[in-house]
């Protein structure tokens, strides 16, 4: 099989296999076993190549120091006990430093080339800014909400007769409780469907203790102490919120785009022999493959 001019060697494809499976000591996989793990190998070999050979069709470099420095970061990350326990991966899996560079080498072009993609994605204008604000103004406003003092009783009984000492001129709840801030609570309106709090506290009057309502296993009182009106939040509140929207998406429709094009492209220059057809393959008929090598998603 080969990837444009680019043969895969068949020791290349044992090589990988072997490492993948956890070295050439591993115990042997059984013959389904085998097959999905060559395919998978096969998979990771023709993505390197389309990978790098992407980053050379567009004349992007990868430079020695850059491969270097993506292996010590990687070292970092994933190999707390630094250069000897790193060598004995290598010899546990039967990886090599080679492996490693390679490694680099497709996620450094992967990130170059997803670099090269979205600095072709043109500035968001102040009329496009506006333009989403004024299709979208129902989306930017924020519904009113309702703070309100709360206190529960175990039986109906005994919450009535707190509400009787509250109309009497007994405050709901003490000074020093409202302080910490645990006896607010808040509701939007309308209320959320089946939340029994907001819904009690959207049926209360403010300024008045109403209730008991049964909630769960208690009964509750509930005295709205503040209203804030839904409004309309202004243009300027929501313009940096709104370009970065509009950012992000022209950005994964460049980026869906520019994949569907290389896969298209790297597919019809991969070749596969029977018995080895995968996903990326120009013979493949199955359902197609949705890796992500560039971050889209």
């Amino acid at each position: 099989m080969r990837v444009g001019d680019e043969p895969i060697a068949k020791a290349l494809l044992t090589h990988w296999t072997a490492v993948l499976k956890g070295g050439t000591s591993a115990p042997a996989a059984s013959g389904g076993s085998e097959r999905a793990l060559r395919r998978e190998v096969l998979e990771l070999l023709i993505l390197s190549r389309w990978l790098i050979g992407e980053a050379a069709r567009h004349g992007i470099s990868i430079l020695q120091d850059e491969v270097r420095q993506q292996i010590s970061r990687v070292e970092q990350v994933e190999f707390a006990g630094g250069t000897s326990e790193l060598s004995g991966f290598l010899k546990s899996t039967g990886e090599t430093v080679a492996d490693l560079e390679l490694r680099a080498e497709d996620e450094l072009a992967s990130a170059k080339l997803r670099q090269l993609a979205i600095a072709s994605v043109p500035p968001v204008t102040e009329a496009q800014v506006a333009a989403y604000y004024s299709q979208h103004k129902q989306s930017f406003i924020v519904p009113g909400r309702r703070a309100a003092r709360f206190i529960n009783r175990k039986s109906r009984a005994a919450a009535e007769k707190v509400k009787r000492e509250v109309e009497a001129g007994k405050s709901l709840t003490p000074p020093a409780r409202r302080r910490v801030g645990e006896v607010f609570t808040e509701a939007h309106v309308p209320p959320g469907p089946g939340n029994g709090y907001e819904e009690a506290i959207d049926a209360s009057p403010p300024h008045k203790v109403s209730g008991p309502y049964p909630i769960g296993n208690d009964f509750w009182l509930f005295e709205v102490v503040k209203i804030v009106p839904a409004h309309q939040k202004t243009f300027s509140e929501v313009a940096s919120v709104i370009r970065r929207r509009l950012t992000s998406a022209r950005r994964r429709e460049t980026l869906t785009a520019f994949v569907d094009a290389w896969r298209s492209q790297w597919t019809a220059k991969t070749d596969c022999r029977p018995g080895y057809v995968v996903s990326r393959c120009r013979q493949y008929a199955g359902p197609a493959a949705h890796d992500d090598p560039f971050g889209i998603l």
